[in-house]
This record gives C-alpha cells, sequence and structure tokens, in this order.
C-alpha cells in the first residue's frame, strides 16, 4: 500500500472526529446556557395570566366598561370609569423608553372621572393601562395613546 492510499481513509476519519468533536462541544455549551425564556414558576405564571385574561374580560362587560379620551387641546386625558368607588393603577407605558412610563394612583371624582394633564409627556406611542377593582371584581383595561402635540 502507498502512502497515497492511506490518505482517503485517515482524511474521512479525521473529519468524521471533528465533526463528532464539534457535536459534543455544541452539546456541552448549549446544556450550560441559561434559558431565560422560561419562567421558574411557568405553572404560578401561568394561572396568574389566565387571572389577568379573567380580568380583561369582565372589563368589557356593559357594568364594568370604561372610556378615555385624549384632548388635544386641554393637553389631559380623561378616563370614564362604571362607579365612583374605584380603586386600583393607571400605567402610561412608553414601549421605547422604559424610563418615561408614568404610574397614577385611581382618584376619581363624584362623577366618576379622573383627569390627567400630560404636558410633560413626548409625542409618539403610549399604552395606557388600567388596572382596577370595584368591590371584590378585579379588571383590566388596556389601550393605545398617540400623542401628538404638533398639528
Amino acid at each position: 500500500m502507498s502512502k497515497n492510499d492511506l490518505r482517503w481513509p485517515v482524511g474521512i476519519i479525521i473529519v468524521f472526529g471533528l465533526f463528532f468533536l464539534a457535536l459534543l462541544v455544541f452539546l456541552l455549551l448549549a446544556l450550560k446556557s441559561k434559558d431565560s425564556l422560561v419562567e421558574r414558576d411557568y405553572y404560578r405564571k401561568g394561572v396568574d395570566y389566565q387571572m389577568q385574561i379573567d380580568r380583561i374580560a369582565r372589563a368589557k362587560t356593559a357594568e364594568a366598561k370604561l372610556s378615555w379620551q385624549y384632548s388635544k387641546t386641554n393637553d389631559q386625558l380623561t378616563i370614564q370609569y362604571p362607579a365612583s368607588d374605584v380603586s386600583g393603577t393607571i400605567l402610561l407605558y412608553r414601549p421605547s423608553n422604559a424610563d418615561a412610563d408614568h404610574n397614577y394612583k385611581i382618584t376619581s371624582d363624584d362623577s366618576a372621572r379622573q383627569y390627567i394633564a400630560l404636558t410633560d409627556f413626548r409625542n409618539g406611542l403610549w399604552k395606557l393601562k388600567i388596572n382596577w377593582q370595584i368591590e371584590d371584581m378585579s379588571y383590566f383595561f388596556e389601550d393605545i395613546l398617540i400623542i401628538n402635540k404638533n398639528n
């Protein structure tokens, strides 16, 4: 057997050996990496998410429906609650800048309205998230607010 006849078998063995070595390295890296997309307490999070779905469904009923309106001339947000004995929180969430988020406590007047001045808010997309309770029932409402003070 000549030296050239041994090149092919040795080359094939080296290629397969490198392939299996690369596969082993990849497997070890995959096993050691953290999967941040998976929650440790995923069952509890799933139950909490189901409760959130229930709050959203309850908020769509006629007796719990709230409404809101953005007035560009007054530069304020008006929220009309279904009742005056409402408690909870309002989040004006800015998806492009987490530092610009604003949290408010629900404080409605006798006509079940709340006014929020938006003079310090920048133009653009905001998400209005309202989490409120009436007696023992919890509700959640979410909508998009676009502020455009230029026009």
